[in-house]
């Protein structure tokens, strides 16, 4: 029987028991990333504050990885590797246009399932950049950015 986690009530397969259950992304994956950045936004927010702040972050960053049983970097480059391999890495760049944009993840994945994009725009234009999917690899991946209104680009990767 499923079960969650007692911190931040994260869903869990019990896989003695539910492995013949239809595997549901929203329920195992989704919902979960979202609890988890919530709660490191929550965290994050912290980190704009004074000396004294700095060091209240630093003692709620390394609480965060205890609790999550992961190793985590809090950082605008960062990641959460959690202990049953599940990786989420994340940064941002400033786009050159037309040509490829090759970014190396902070950690390497054993494999990388997906990248997803969001970006500030100078405009109102709301066009993607293009993510040509052939060029992520376990280590990054090249984003071409054809629109010289994008003026940066946030991007997340999941994967183990």
């Amino acid at each position: 029987m499923s079960s969650s986690t007692s911190t931040l009530e994260l869903f869990k397969y019990d896989t003695s028991t539910d492995g013949k259950e239809v595997f549901s992304i929203n329920t195992a994956l989704n919902a979960n990333w979202d609890k988890i950045d919530s709660f490191a936004s929550a965290i994050k927010s912290l980190s704009n504050l004074d000396a004294q702040g700095e060091k209240r972050f630093t003692d709620i960053q390394n609480s965060l990885a205890n609790k999550l049983e992961a190793d985590v970097l809090l950082e605008e480059n960062g990641y959460i590797k959690f202990n049953n391999g599940i990786k989420i890495l994340w940064d941002k760049f400033t786009p050159p246009h037309g040509n490829g944009t090759p970014i190396v993840f902070p950690i390497t994945f054993n494999k990388c399932f997906t990248v997803y994009f969001s970006f500030e725009s100078n405009n109102s234009q709301k066009y993607s950049p293009h993510l040509i999917s052939d060029t992520v690899t376990n280590s990054g991946f090249t984003c071409f950015v054809n629109y010289t209104y994008i003026s940066l680009i946030y991007w997340i990767a999941i994967g183990y």
